[in-house]
């Protein structure tokens, strides 16, 4: 976990660093230790470059884990960015279980 972590972090300083917007899709035990971290080493305004997106739920927007419904909710996510010809970045954290769908609780 340190060690994902710390690519997460990496990946979201450079593209931050580099002006691009970051989109974070990861859960939500694992954003705020990335948030914590990555707000003592960016500024105030350095962090309106990092968004958030709940990883379940952009994986089981459709009630399970259809590509289809995430590359759905994937373009509609970025959409603004294309549209704008904002630069812009994602990383995707993929969690589940070999034997049952990540979207069953």
């Amino acid at each position: 976990m340190e060690n994902y972590i710390k690519q997460v972090l990496s990946y979201s300083q450079d593209g931050i660093m580099a002006v691009d917007y970051v989109i974070l899709f990861e859960n939500d035990r694992i954003h705020p230790i990335i948030h914590k971290e990555l707000s003592t080493r960016l500024t105030k305004d350095q962090m309106e470059l990092l968004h958030f997106v709940n990883n379940f739920d952009f994986y089981c927007s459709s009630g399970s884990y259809h590509p289809p419904a995430i590359e759905e909710y994937f373009n509609k996510t970025v959409q603004p960015y294309v549209e704008n010809k904002i630069s812009f970045r994602s990383w995707a954290h993929v969690e589940w279980q070999p034997w049952k769908s990540p979207c069953i609780s």
